[in-house]
């Protein structure tokens, strides 16, 4: 029997490449043997990681989406890792799968309520100073690693980590499993840093499973 890997994957939930290696990597993991830790990175803190409300003049929404990460990591605080995954799921078939406007009331709710959550948690975390202080520090802490951005695989515990992949459409079945062995064979290449191609392939809606 294969050993069991652990993998850390950093996210920003409003990030649609993120979204799409994320559904990917569910997929696999339901066929290999793959535990996931899903870690908050904030597009917003590697924007500006001393002052994240200054942002970026050509990314404005990253200031604005810092927020959404805020309940992700109260979640998980009252339930562990399977309850921030559960609402990054919410989230993410929302905003990327039906593209929904995730600031109204109703979207959060239902949100939430897909998830199995507090109805009460999305006002609770914005309300609570330290899941702001939480959702820096995770992200900091990403970026001292030296996680280049979103999305990003790493081997918990290891220096061992990739930036990606990107991916514009979801694989399923044999070549969702193809590709987690050349991304497996990657991650342990120390000295493999980067493949890049033109992004031609057509992007489309794309569902958590």
């Amino acid at each position: 029997m294969a050993e069991r890997i652990e993998l850390d994957f950093y996210f920003d939930v409003s990030c649609r490449w993120a979204w799409w290696t994320s559904i990917w990597l569910r997929r696999v993991a339901k066929e290999r043997p793959i535990s996931i830790n899903w870690k908050v990175l904030s597009l917003a803190v590697q924007d500006n990681a001393d002052d994240y409300t200054k942002g970026r003049a050509d990314h404005p929404q990253h200031v604005r989406d810092f927020q959404l990460h805020r309940p992700l990591v109260l979640a998980r605080r009252q339930g562990g890792n399977d309850a921030l995954d559960r609402l990054h799921v919410a989230y993410g078939n929302a905003i990327h799968g039906s593209k929904a406007d995730i600031w109204e009331a109703a979207v959060q709710a239902g949100c939430l309520a897909a998830a199995g959550l507090p109805a009460s948690l999305y006002d609770d975390a914005l309300t609570d100073p330290s899941t702001e202080t939480e959702v820096i520090a995770e992200s900091r802490e990403a970026l001292e690693r030296g996680v280049l951005g979103t999305p990003a695989i790493a081997i918990a515990g290891t220096d061992a980590m990739l930036f990606g992949p990107i991916i514009g459409a979801v694989p399923s079945g044999p070549a969702a499993l193809a590709l987690w062995d050349s991304v497996h064979a990657a991650l342990q290449t120390d000295y493999f840093f980067e493949i890049k191609r033109n992004r031609r392939t057509a992007h489309t809606a794309q569902f958590a499973d």
